[in-house]
């Protein structure tokens, strides 16, 4: 009953009837070579210079002026635009530095905080001085493109006395 049903709410199925010249131009194709695949029993070691590799590379000159840019912001409330606009004058190294550490305050991975203890993080300054919110803007500066968050100070959110006890 289920099926009559299923069949007559769906519609009719058009079947697909393979083609003969797509078989022949499969057939004529040259033979693909794998990609470099493991053993079922060899065993792949990452080091630490394999993780580095794919690792962004950004150097500490710009975590310290990504930093510098977020600090403009206990200011007052700047869009993320505007802090993009002023990191690409330092190059788009720490525009992208900048870029990430505002999702990452925005959006942050419940699984990511198992980072090493060597890793840059802008995170302290997001967390207890500046909040990063969405108001439905968006933007497209043609490298960087979407919703253009907005970055406030915490300050201007709540108490001056609730946030220097928040602080404490």
């Amino acid at each position: 009953m289920t099926e009559v049903f299923t069949d007559a709410l769906s519609g009719p199925v058009v079947t697909r009837l393979p083609r003969l010249r797509d078989w022949w131009s499969l057939l004529l194709a040259p033979v693909r070579e794998s990609g470099g695949t493991f053993e079922d029993d060899e065993e792949v070691e990452l080091t630490d210079d394999d993780l580095m590799a794919d690792a962004a590379g950004h150097s500490d000159l710009d975590y310290a002026q990504a930093r510098r840019v977020l600090t403009r912001a206990l200011a007052g409330p700047v869009r993320l635009s505007q802090l993009l606009a002023d990191a690409m004058q330092f190059g788009p190294a720490v525009a992208d530095v900048l870029a990430l550490t505002v999702l990452a305050a925005f959006a942050p991975d419940p699984e990511g905080d198992d980072e090493e203890p060597g890793v840059h993080d802008l995170s302290d300054l997001l967390g207890e001085h500046l909040v990063v919110l969405d108001d439905g803007a968006c933007f497209d500066d043609g490298l960087f493109g979407g919703s253009d968050l907005l970055v406030v100070p915490a300050r201007s959110l709540i108490g001056e006395e609730l946030f220097e006890e928040a602080v404490a």
